[in-house]
């Protein structure tokens, strides 16, 4: 296996600071550092919140994602791209993988980075802030739309 080549565990999630929380992002890549930054502030502020990192895609890990997302009450997808006809593809998955679970909760579907545009902590921040009210009120960040 590569694992035994390189010396090096790559699992195929990254969960963080997950146990607690009420609310969590599920993205992958680079956003994933960003979104850590912001959890660290809002946990010290008492916020329960926390991030579910996607290191692979294909083959989606329909039931480690279950089972790490399985106790959370909100969750928004960050997708870097849109799905014209149907869900993103990070919320298309993720609503897959929650499906069996037959829970109450809440998934939001968000997607950033279009035109080539950056996501910052504000962002995110303002993403918590919503997803803790147990309601996204936009789809898209970054665009025309301000955050109320």
């Amino acid at each position: 296996s590569l694992s035994r080549l390189t010396k090096r565990q790559h699992g195929l999630l990254e969960e963080y600071k997950l146990k607690d929380a009420i609310a969590a992002i599920v993205t992958l890549n680079s956003t994933a550092g960003t979104t850590k930054e912001v959890i660290d502030k809002l946990r010290a502020q008492g916020k329960k919140v926390g991030l579910l990192k996607l290191k692979l895609f294909r083959p989606f890990p329909y039931e480690e994602v279950a089972s790490a997302l399985k106790n959370i009450k909100f969750i928004a997808t960050l997708d870097r791209s849109e799905s014209f006809g149907a869900h993103a593809p990070i919320h298309s998955e993720i609503k897959n993988s929650l499906f069996n679970l037959n829970t109450k909760q809440k998934i939001f579907s968000c997607i950033f980075g279009l035109g080539g545009r950056d996501i910052y902590e504000e962002d995110i921040k303002n993403l918590f802030d919503e997803l803790l009210k147990g309601n996204v009120k936009t789809n898209y960040i970054g665009l025309r739309e301000k955050w109320t």
